[in-house]
């Protein structure tokens, strides 16, 4: 019952967050609008997430602000694709499960790969978690770096490790 509420507190948030941007200016970089995929994939979340051993739920994560950014996501060539990316910061994350003090951060996914960033590029506002990109939604949450390459944007993540 309580897992049902929150999870349904994430989708009003959604709503909510949605609605108060669709009166913005879309020419502004990072606009937002809702989508119907949105709403349905915070409804049926359901992943897990070990953060220094403390377990972080997608009910959990209804509590958390969610944000919409549009972030670069570099190329081979040294060019930049924009990749608009909902979710929430990975400093909200590493805020809920208690971490405070640390130097770096372990970003691990499902089939084992790792990346690390610093303390620094962790706590950015544009290093985030996110479950929709360009209107495409996911089952596991992603990491995104922003201005970063491929490699710094993990998909299917399931812990993350503060030292």
């Amino acid at each position: 019952m309580k897992k049902t509420l929150l999870v349904m507190g994430l989708v009003l948030i959604m709503i909510f967050a949605f609605v108060g941007c669709s009166n913005a200016d879309k020419s502004q970089e990072g606009a937002s609008t809702q989508s119907e995929t949105s709403s349905e994939a915070a409804s049926n979340a359901s992943w897990t997430l070990s953060v220094n051993n403390t377990q972080v739920t997608a009910a959990d994560a209804a509590g958390f602000e969610v944000v919409t950014q549009t972030l670069k996501k570099t190329n081979k060539e040294g060019g930049a694709e924009d990749q608009e990316c909902t979710g929430f910061t990975l400093k909200t994350l590493l805020d809920a499960a208690g971490v405070t003090d640390f130097s770096k951060v372990t970003v691990a996914a499902s089939d084992g790969y790792e990346y690390e960033l610093t303390a620094d590029a962790a706590l950015l506002p544009t290093t985030m978690l996110f479950l929709e990109q360009d209107g495409e939604t996911f089952e596991l949450p992603r990491l995104a770096v922003d201005g970063e390459g491929s490699k710094a944007w993990v998909k299917d993540v399931v812990s993350v490790n503060a030292q």
